[in-house]
């Protein structure tokens, strides 16, 4: 029951942050996430949500990259997992697996499972390096643009 607790304490801090830094327009602050051993990073304003995974319903005859669908807050969301979709090992459901909710903009019900969040990061000075950015440790991470992918036709269709 504590590890519950810390969960939505967790999960309510993250929010918080990503309110606050939302209502600061942090433009340099992004959401780290890691995806079979990969940064990736995402613009606030291109996130709704960020939580736990729900239990998932698997769908039939689905890609094997679409893990299922989720209930979250009255609203049944296809999660579609990350680093399935692009061709690596699919994502293993743990304590800090994370689902990513796109904004409600893009139009489309759905959720991105990633292994764990890494955090806020604030990406000035990070070096640009053919399209990703690397941090001062050496790290590359990706950027991740919602609106790319959650418009490609591979992405909609979900069957196999």
């Amino acid at each position: 029951m504590k590890a519950r607790r810390d969960l939505v304490g967790f999960q309510r801090r993250l929010v918080e942050r990503l309110d606050a830094a939302a209502t600061r327009r942090i433009e340099h602050a992004h959401l780290a996430l890691d995806s079979a051993g990969e940064g990736w990073l995402v613009e606030l304003a291109d996130a709704r949500e960020l939580i736990p995974v729900p239990p998932l319903t698997e769908v039939p005859t689905a890609q094997p990259w679409f893990r299922g669908v989720a209930g979250v807050r009255g609203e049944l969301l296809g999660v579609v997992d990350f680093a399935a979709y692009r061709g690596r090992e699919p994502t293993p459901l743990r304590l800090e697996s994370r689902m990513l909710i796109p904004h409600a903009r893009f139009g489309v019900n759905c959720a991105l499972l990633f292994g764990r969040s890494l955090g806020l990061k604030d990406v000035r000075g990070y070096d640009r390096a053919a399209g990703d950015l690397v941090d001062d440790t050496g790290r590359r991470w990706h950027i991740l643009q919602p609106a790319g992918l959650l418009s490609e036709p591979r992405f909609l269709d979900i069957a196999a």
